[in-house]
């Protein structure tokens, strides 16, 4: 039980990604709120290594996947100080600040 926030479209149209929250946890609570990815037919639900965003700076995390795969979000600096555009790979590796603070 719980609900889900920010579906995406994969560039292919095969998988969604998301955000799931716990009924259990406080709404949009970021430390209990994971990114997941399902197949568009259902199957092959499973929680992500890692967040599709950066739940620092707000419920949700919100994030965008592009044409490529290429996934853009906001997110704290690298002093943690000002929100950023942040870009990764859709399996979450290659991040890049793309703004400055």
């Amino acid at each position: 039980d719980g609900w889900c926030a920010n579906l995406q479209w994969s560039a292919d149209g095969q998988r969604i990604y998301f955000h799931f929250t716990p009924s259990s946890a406080t709404f949009g609570g970021p430390s209990v709120t994971k990114s997941w990815v399902v197949s568009c037919d259902g199957s092959a639900q499973q929680p992500l290594s890692f967040d599709l965003g950066d739940p620092r700076v707000h419920f949700w995390f919100q994030f965008s996947i592009g044409p490529d795969d290429r996934v853009a979000y906001s997110g704290l600096d690298s002093t943690g100080a000002g929100g950023v555009i942040w870009t990764m790979n859709i399996d979450g590796s290659d991040r890049r600040q793309v703004t400055l603070p």
